[in-house]
C-alpha cells in the first residue's frame, strides 16, 4: 500500500469528526471496501474536497478500489495542490523534479516546492533551499537557501540541520561560523541523523547535551577546535574544563590519547581520563575503559576487569554495552565472571552512597 494513503487513512479514521464529508468513504475504508470508499471520495473530490483529492491520487496510484491509473493520479494530485493541500503540494514538486509519474520540470517543482514550504512544510523547505542552492529550477541564490534551511532545521528537520553543518563551515549563504555548524550537526545527530552521528564519533565529540555548567565554555571552544584541527588549543582548553570535572571533556581527553588524535596515543593518560568520566557515570567512557582491558591497551588484559566495566556500561546505558558481555562469557569461568558481577556490583553501590 503507497505510504501516503497509509498514513491519511490511519489519520482520518482517528480524526473522522475533523473530516466529515469523508465520513462514508472513510468508513467504507474500515471495512475493507474499497470500490464504494473511491467512489464516496470521487463525490467529493468533484467538489472540490482536497482531501479527498489527495486520498484518490494514492487510490489511483496503487489500484486500491479502481483501476490504477497514474495520470488519474496526478491529475488529482494536482487538484488536490491547486486547492491548498500541503502535502499534495510537496508530492506533486517532488514528482516534477524527480521526472517520476510526469514529465521532469524542475521550475514546476520549485514552484510547488515553494508553495508548500510557504505553507509550512519542512521537507518542501529543505527542498527549495537545496534548489536555490544548486539552481535547480531557478537561478542560484545561497542565502534564500540557507534561510529556508535554517526555518525547516529550527522547527526540527534533522536533514536541514545536518545541511546547515555545511553551510556554516564553508560560509554558503552566510558568513562561516564553526561553532554554529557544529551546534547544528550535533543537533541532527540527536535527532538520530546517522551521518551526524557518524561524523561526531569520528571526532570524538559527545553526542549528548552537556549537562554540565562549569566547564561548558570550555569544552565548546574545545570542541569547535577540534571541528577544525586547532588540537593544541583543544587539548588546552579541554585541560580547563576537565579540572573543572566536566564529564565531556574529561571523556574527550581520553578519546584523543587513545586515539592519537591531534596528539601522541598516550594509553596511560586516555586510562585516567576515562576513569574519570566513568566514575561520573559517562556509558562510552566505561565501555571504553572494558576495551582497554579487552585489549591490554597500557594496562594488563583482564578480562575479568573488562567484564566488570561492561557490566557497568550496561547498568548506565545499555545501548552501549553491544552485547559484548555475552560475546566473552565462553572464554570465562564461573569463577571469573561471578568475581566480575561482584566487582560491578560494588562498584555501583559505592556510586549509590
Amino acid at each position: 500500500m503507497n505510504i501516503f494513503f497509509k498514513i491519511f487513512i490511519i489519520y482520518f479514521c482517528s480524526y473522522q469528526l475533523l473530516f466529515a464529508d469523508l465520513v462514508k468513504g472513510l468508513e467504507a475504508v474500515q471495512s475493507g471496501d474499497f470500490e464504494t470508499a473511491a467512489k464516496e471520495f470521487v463525490i467529493e473530490a468533484e467538489k472540490g474536497n482536497s482531501e479527498a483529492q489527495y486520498l484518490l491520487h494514492s487510490m489511483f496510484l496503487d489500484g486500491f478500489g479502481v483501476n490504477k491509473d497514474t495520470n488519474k493520479a496526478i491529475s488529482y494530485l494536482k487538484q488536490s495542490a491547486e486547492n491548498n493541500h500541503v502535502e499534495a503540494q510537496f508530492i506533486f514538486g517532488t514528482h516534477l523534479l524527480s521526472g517520476r509519474y510526469i514529465e521532469k520540470n524542475e521550475k514546476e517543482a520549485f514552484k510547488w516546492n515553494l508553495k508548500a514550504a510557504n505553507n509550512g512544510h519542512l521537507k518542501a523547505a529543505a527542498s527549495a533551499g537545496i534548489q536555490y542552492m544548486q539552481g535547480i529550477g531557478v537561478d542560484v541564490n545561497p542565502k534564500e537557501g540557507f534561510e529556508w534551511h535554517l526555518k525547516a532545521a529550527i522547527q526540527g528537520l534533522k536533514e536541514s540541520q545536518y545541511m546547515l553543518g555545511a553551510i556554516y563551515q564553508f560560509g554558503i549563504g552566510t558568513e562561516i561560523d564553526y561553532f554554529e555548524s557544529l551546534k547544528w550537526i550535533k543537533s541532527a545527530a540527536q535527532n538520530n541523523h546517522q551521518q551526524a552521528i557518524q561524523r561526531l564519533q569520528s571526532l570524538g565529540i559527545s553526542i549528548k547535551i552537556d549537562d554540565d555548567v562549569i566547564g561548558r565554555e570550555y569544552l565548546e571552544k574545545a570542541e569547535v577546535a577540534i571541528y577544525i584541527k586547532e588540537y593544541d588549543i583543544a587539548v588546552e582548553e579541554l585541560q580547563k574544563a576537565a579540572d573543572l570535572n566536566n564529564i565531556n571533556a574529561q571523556y574527550q581527553l581520553g578519546f584523543m590519547n587513545l586515539t592519537g588524535q591531534g596528539i601522541k596515543v598516550n594509553f596511560l593518560e586516555a586510562k585516567k581520563w576515562f576513569l574519570l568520566a566513568a566514575n561520573n557515570g559517562d556509558a562510552q567512557a566505561q565501555f571504553n575503559l572494558g576495551m582497554m582491558y579487552v585489549n591490554g591497551d597500557g594496562v594488563p588484559q583482564d578480562i575479568v576487569e573488562a567484564t566488570k566495566w561492561f557490566l557497568i556500561t550496561k547498568s548506565t546505558d545499555e545501548t552501549k554495552e553491544q552485547g559484548i558481555i555475552k560475546s566473552l562469557a565462553p572464554g570465562m569461568s564461573t569463577e571469573q565472571t561471578t568475581e566480575a558481577e561482584k566487582l560491578a556490583e560494588n562498584w555501583l553501590l559505592e556510586r549509590k552512597q
